[in-house]
């Protein structure tokens, strides 16, 4: 994102001008979305996020045309690669703490003693309320 922030900032240096209100009033449609998909993993399903990328939206047509397009183009690559890792990083995120949850429940579910229950069914009441928490 520094590297983004960084190259946004030699855009507006090469132009002379800011591009953000340019680019943000050129779209139309979205070059770059998201696709969600589950993988079981130990019978737990995790939500997995894919980036896909519609090379066929170019609203970046005559931006930067008199001056500085190699760097709108440079910046708007940097910026594509860093939203690509901010969606592989949630999707790495997402399936940590759901596996983080599961292990708690069954961690919960293994040691009855925990609680104080003594019978199954009173374990799974206390269970329920400690998740409702």
């Amino acid at each position: 994102m520094q590297i983004a922030a960084f190259s946004l900032a030699e855009v507006t240096y090469a132009t002379g001008a800011d591009v953000g209100f340019q680019v943000q009033e050129s779209v139309k449609n979205a070059r770059f979305r998201i696709r969600t998909r589950q993988e079981n993993v130990s019978g737990v399903f995790l939500p997995q996020f894919e980036s896909v990328t519609k090379d066929e939206y170019n609203d970046f047509g005559l931006t930067g045309l008199g001056k500085g397009g190699q760097q709108v183009a440079r910046c708007r690559e940097t910026y594509s690669r860093a939203v690509e890792t901010l969606v592989e990083l949630a999707s790495l995120q997402t399936a940590f703490v759901i596996l983080d949850e599961t292990i708690k429940i069954v961690n919960r579910r293994g040691s009855i003693g925990i609680c104080g229950c003594s019978s199954y069914s009173a374990d799974i009441s206390c269970q329920s309320t400690l998740l409702s928490m």
